[in-house]
């Protein structure tokens, strides 16, 4: 079994299917890029009072249409279930975003969350936009989790041609990296080391995961130092131009 959603075009054919009379502005990436970009779907959305816009995140943020009454997430569970510590933040923000987009005129408004767990606490504090008991939630989560901002966090993804070769590669570096973490300068503090794990494919290549975790000074040693066991994986150590303070440091060996 595999889970999978509904993309927007056949979103699009199923609304067009109820409201055979009722006009569909649909917003991804693909129609954005055919019709001369973001803003300019937006406009047309406005001056010609078109009754139904359907779209992807992109027409979650910012938008100010006081004739707007009804607004509906899709799949809310997506986000919420994936591999980032900053999933429940991501859902939370998307949800509450859309919600605010109703009601923003003179007449109410009203959102429809799609869910297979209508119990779950991010969502139900998402509906009732409850950023105080969301963020007081979150936190004890993070703290419990040993997740940012009460450690640092390093992503390690290992990509291969073949799973099983990829496997036993993972298994070798997971092993020498554990070493490493106890000698000299790594084992003056406590550190977990997380994986290997699954991760989805790229460009059609298997992919294992990493999560090496610190709550100390140690951390500014190893983005200076990697372990020498780094080294051993074939390939090349990259590592993105953009960081920031909760943001996990992602080193890929490719």
């Amino acid at each position: 079994m595999k889970a999978v959603g509904s993309g927007t075009q056949k979103v699009e054919q199923e609304l067009k299917a109820l409201f055979p009379d009722t006009a569909v502005l649909r917003m991804d990436a693909d129609t954005v890029a055919a019709s001369g970009g973001h803003e300019a779907m937006l406009r047309r959305f406005r001056d010609e009072q078109i009754p139904i816009l359907l779209g992807t995140q992109m027409v979650t943020k910012g938008l100010d249409f006081p004739s707007v009454t009804l607004v509906g997430v899709l799949d809310a569970d997506m986000s919420l279930y994936v591999d980032n510590f900053r999933a429940a933040e991501t859902t939370f923000s998307l949800i509450t975003q859309v919600v605010g987009r109703s009601g923003r005129g003179a007449d109410s408004g009203c959102a429809m969350i799609q869910t297979m767990t209508p119990e779950h606490p991010v969502l139900q504090l998402a509906a009732r936009q409850d950023y105080d008991a969301f963020y007081d939630m979150e936190l004890q989560m993070r703290k419990l989790r040993s997740c940012p901002p009460f450690s640092d966090l390093f992503t390690i993804t290992v990509a291969g041609l073949e799973e099983r070769d990829l496997i036993q590669a993972s298994v070798r570096l997971r092993d020498a990296l554990a070493a490493n973490l106890q000698k000299e300068p790594y084992c003056r503090a406590p550190a977990q080391l997380l994986g290997p794990a699954p991760a989805s494919p790229r460009a059609g290549r298997p992919r294992q995961l990493f999560l090496p975790l610190s709550a100390d000074a140690r951390v500014q040693k190893y983005r200076a130092h990697p372990p020498s066991a780094c080294l051993c994986a074939r390939g090349v150590l990259q590592r993105p131009a953009k960081q920031g303070p909760d943001r996990p440091d992602r080193y890929q060996f490719v």
